[in-house]
Order: structure tokens, then sequence, then C-alpha cells
């Protein structure tokens, strides 16, 4: 079917790939593109205007970004890792939903993971491990309160640039000065062990995607979600973890890790969250908006006036 000419538009501040989805994305994603045989070129946001003249381009992506100035394509994408809804003529790639309407599409296609990075064994550990924002006070806790209540130690683990809000920083504070929690942060390149090893990974988070849910159920680390939170989509429960509606219902699925299979677990987040398999899945999908692009009229032309010869709805041609 030939080979597709796409950018890739990305924010410079690129995050550990193990904790951002925008990250995870941008580093495996792209390579899988081009390993199947497209032409794919990378740019920042920042260096967007730079290429503008570059086009046309068969598709221009952005990840986590609407704005600037974009070369000329047959369809833009801006891949949003949350519940938020872009406005008119992007298209939006989510977790949440699947539909299609004019110019705008919602797809449900999750973050590209290397697998090849994922350690095969694990030595699971008894603490708890948990990954946020830095911000997001409702889902630390949670967390806290779910450690302090199984009375297993918490590890936070947060990305180098994280910035923590006020009640964040005190609350882990005291946590560490108690010796049963301890952050952990992470550069961009660094494997984030302490979820590798956990005895289970909570996902609590409101806002966004939680990448870090899919690097544990990646390593077979059990993840326990909040019922609602967009990452529980992807959580089998049962298999891969618990997706529970309450933080009480949270504990009593601790109780019961060992009903779990780490085995199955993982070779589901291989068909998911493997890069290739994702780079299989974004391809179709941007041939099939690339091709709804082009069955759109022209801005301010009815559709109808396309083709002065026209089907008649009694199935004869107008003059």
């Amino acid at each position: 079917m030939g080979s597709l000419r796409i950018l890739h538009v990305h924010e410079a501040s690129r995050q550990n790939p193990y904790l951002n989805a925008q990250a995870a994305n941008v580093r495996w994603l792209i390579p899988a593109l081009r390993r199947v045989g497209h032409e794919v070129q990378e740019v920042t946001l920042e260096r967007l205007a730079a290429v503008r003249d570059a086009g046309p381009f068969d598709i221009v992506h952005l990840h986590g970004a609407a704005g600037g100035i974009r070369p000329a394509a047959r369809a833009v994408l801006s891949t949003r890792y949350g519940n938020e809804t872009p406005p008119p003529p992007f298209v939006s790639l989510t977790y949440r939903q699947l539909r299609a309407d004019g110019t705008r599409a919602i797809a449900v296609i999750p973050p590209a993971l290397d697998m090849a990075n994922i350690p095969p064994e694990r030595d699971a550990g008894d603490h708890l491990a948990m990954s946020f924002d830095g911000r997001d006070e409702y889902a630390l806790g949670a967390a806290i309160a779910v450690a302090t209540k199984q009375e297993r130690p918490l590890v936070v683990v947060l990305d180098e640039t994280a910035e923590l809000s006020e009640s964040c920083t005190a609350a882990l504070r005291i946590g560490e000065k108690g010796g049963w929690l301890r952050v952990e942060r992470l550069g961009r390149s660094d494997f984030p062990t302490a979820i590798w090893s956990a005895a289970a990974y909570l996902s609590f988070g409101r806002r966004g995607f939680d990448m870090a849910a899919l690097t544990a159920m990646a390593c077979g680390t059990p993840v326990i979600a909040y019922e609602g939170a967009p990452v529980a989509e992807l959580v089998l429960h049962g298999e891969s973890g618990f997706v529970c509606p309450s933080a009480e219902l949270a504990n009593m699925a601790l109780e019961n890790l060992d009903l779990l299979s780490e085995s199955l677990a993982r070779s589901r987040a291989r068909i998911l969250f493997d890069a290739d398999a994702a780079a299989f899945r974004y391809v179709q999908l941007y041939r099939q908006l690339a091709r709804a692009q082009g069955e759109q009229p022209p801005r301010g032309e009815p559709r109808e006036r396309r083709n002065p010869e026209h089907t008649r709805k009694d199935g004869g041609t107008a003059a």
C-alpha cells in the first residue's frame, strides 16, 4: 500500500519513557514505524516552524501539543493522554472512547513500550509502588492510606523534573522521616526498579494516563487501579491486577495477589504495549484518517459540488 510520510511533533522536555506516555511513544514508536518502512521525521514543538515548508506530509502527529505552525498534511493528529477533547479539526487518540465525527476521531491505541528493556525475571519484594505527577494530592493520599493499612513500605517513583505541590511535599517529608516511605527520582533513561520489584503497583491518579502502570504490567507487577481511572480500562481484573471502586476494596485486593498470573499479565502487555504491535495499529489508523480527510470537501464547499456528475438518489447521474 506504499509507505507514509509522517511528522512527529513533541515537547522538548521529554521525560522518562517508563513514566510518561508521550516520551514512550516518541522514544519507541518512531523507530518501530521506521522499521516497517515508513518515512518518519521528528521535531520538537519549539522547532516546528523550521519545517513548515518541508511538507506535504501524509500525517502530522502532535504528541501532547496542539498549537504552533504546522506544515501541509493529509491529516493532523493530536495525541492527548487524558480525558480532554481537543478543538476541531484535530484528531485525538485517547484511551476512553472510539468514535469518528467529521475531521475528528478518537481511537483506543496504547503507548508503545520496548519490551526488550523489561527484565525477564523479577524478584518481588514486600513494598508497594506508585507514581504521579507531583501535584495529585488525591492519588498520593490514597496510596499512603493503603500502604499504611497494609503496613507495607511505599516507594513513590517520580520523574526527575516533577514539581511537587506544597501538600504533597509535606506528606512525602513526613513519610520519609518516619522511615516507611521512600521517594525515587528517575532520570530520562533510568529503569524504575522499584516498580519492577514491587509486590504491587497502586494506580490511583485522576489526572490523565498513568504510564507507570503500563510499565508495571509489562514487568508482571500486579496493578491495583481505581475504577474510572483511564488506566483501569487496560487492567484485566483478576489477571494483571484488580480494579477497585474504593481504598477499602483495594486493601482486600492486595490480600489476594497470589490469585494473579504474572506470566499472563506480561503476555498481554506484550500484545497491547509492544512498540512494533503499536506501530502496526497506528499505521492502520493513519491510513484510515488520511482516507477520511481525502473524502472531506474543501472548507466552505458542499460535498456534492466536488463532482459535477454526482449520483442521483434513483441511481442515475446528473449532468
